[in-house]
């Protein structure tokens, strides 16, 4: 007969449910709303949508009206800019094991909706979603917790 006794399984449980408790946290979960936030972003400003394709374009008459008031400044890229106030209002709250991104204007909001699900006379331009960028900028911040927790 083989006879096998582990030492130390108890310390060892310990030192992991403390190193789990360090893992999920208010701090990480704000990292990643800030990564996220930056990824929408970021893509956003490129003209592109959760999935990475671009934009549909503007209608002619709004494309005019852009371009009357920007002139030569404007790209002809869509965005989804037009003041700044609707990105500018994306914020986050975070809390111990979760995170809220959304935007805290009720008409940034609305104006939101309306891109991520159009309308008759908006096409549907579905920026604020997570996706791969989102995806990739959550697991970079959950990696670098854990290497900081683990370090």
């Amino acid at each position: 007969m083989i006879r096998f006794r582990a030492k130390g399984v108890s310390e060892l449980s310990t030192k992991l449910k403390g190193i789990k408790a360090q893992l999920v946290t208010k701090q990480l979960m704000g990292e990643i709303g800030s990564d996220i936030r930056a990824a929408i972003d970021d893509r956003t400003s490129k003209g592109k949508d959760f999935t990475g394709r671009s934009f549909s374009p503007y209608s002619t008459s709004y494309l005019k009206r852009k371009k009357a008031r920007a002139g030569d400044l404007f790209s002809g890229r869509v965005d989804l800019n037009d003041t700044g106030k609707m990105q500018a209002a994306i914020n986050h709250k975070a809390e111990k094991s979760r995170v809220t991104i959304g935007f805290n204007d009720p008409l940034s909001n609305a104006k939101a909706s309306g891109h991520n699900r159009g309308s008759k006379i908006l096409p549907k331009r579905t920026f604020f979603k997570l996706g791969r960028l989102g995806n990739i900028a959550l697991m970079n911040a959950v990696e670098r917790h854990i290497k900081k927790v683990i370090s």
